[in-house]
């Protein structure tokens, strides 16, 4: 796969001249190109809910939820995890962010931790994966090695795998029990998948 090639990572032609116009005109094309997060999410309710009656079932007989991503993927599947918690008096080992690169990730970026896969894989092994427990892998490309390659491995333990990702027929979702994947469109800064794609991976 050619990561250049895929559409989370192209130009947007609705944007090429955001760098052009006023401050009005840019926080508009901003503004319409993130009403089609929620577009694109919508023609996802089916997988959605697909994946959290499975997820619920698992959850119930004692599995864990556990998030796993790399850089800006990485941090809200951490957030999102710390927030379950409090909302709805979850403990800390049911459900949990896995970051590659680890705690120190979540405040600097630090270079070569998302291309490795032995370190996705690893991280789960961390964890004593089961096959009860529930993993959710986020990518926008659906292409990053951590995170397809922690998503792989949790398949091949038998867990519950769901990908999140902004393009279809990834990696990712091969090792996807469900995968949900809402079609965002290029980012209106080419390449600054934290901005559209980051936006919907906060719907669910």
């Amino acid at each position: 796969m050619n990561f250049e090639d895929l559409l989370t990572e192209q130009r947007n032609r609705h944007s090429t001249h955001i760098d052009q116009v006023d401050t009005d005109d840019m926080v508009e094309i901003i503004n319409r190109e993130d009403q089609r997060v929620g577009r694109s999410v919508q023609k996802q309710l089916p997988q959605i809910s697909e994946a959290i009656s499975l997820a619920t079932k698992q959850f119930d007989a004692g599995g864990r939820l556990i998030y796993i991503g790399a850089g800006t993927s990485g941090r809200l599947g951490v957030l999102d995890a710390t927030e379950l918690r409090p909302t709805y008096g979850l403990e800390k080992s049911q459900t949990f962010g896995i970051i590659a690169g680890g705690p120190e990730a979540m405040f600097d970026t630090l270079e070569g931790v998302e291309d490795s896969a032995e370190l996705g894989e690893k991280d789960l092994k961390k964890v004593n994966l089961s096959q009860k427990d529930i993993v959710i892998g986020i990518a926008a490309s659906g292409a990053t090695a951590y995170t397809v390659a922690a998503l792989d491995y949790a398949k091949r333990q038998g867990a519950l795998t769901i990908a999140v990702a902004c393009v279809t027929d990834s990696p990712l979702a091969k090792n996807a029990t469900v995968a949900i994947c809402p079609i965002v469109g290029p980012e209106v800064i080419t390449g600054a998948t934290l901005m559209k794609p980051g936006r919907h991976k906060r719907w669910f």
